[in-house]
C-alpha cells in the first residue's frame, strides 16, 4: 500500500469510494435515510471537486486501486 496526495485525477474514484461506503459500510451504525441524506448517489464530480477544494488530501492506493482517502 502507498500513501500519496490526492491529485485531479482521483476525483471520481474518490467520490465513488466516498458514496460505497456510506451507502454499505455504515449501514449497521445509520438508517437508510440518513445514509442518502449524506451521500444518495455519487457525487458529480464538479461537486466533488468544490467539497474538497482548500483541503489537503491523501489517498492510500493498492496497486492501482484506490482503498481509502482523508482531507485535511
Amino acid at each position: 500500500m502507498h500513501i500519496r496526495p490526492l491529485v485531479e485525477a482521483d476525483l471520481f474514484e474518490t467520490a465513488q469510494l466516498f458514496h460505497e461506503t456510506v451507502q454499505r459500510a455504515t449501514a449497521g451504525d445509520y438508517t437508510t435515510a440518513q445514509r442518502n441524506a449524506w451521500s444518495l448517489a455519487p457525487l458529480d464530480r464538479d461537486v466533488w471537486r468544490a467539497r474538497l477544494n482548500g483541503q489537503l488530501g491523501f489517498v492510500a492506493q493498492d496497486g492501482d486501486a484506490i482503498v481509502g482517502f482523508m482531507t485535511l
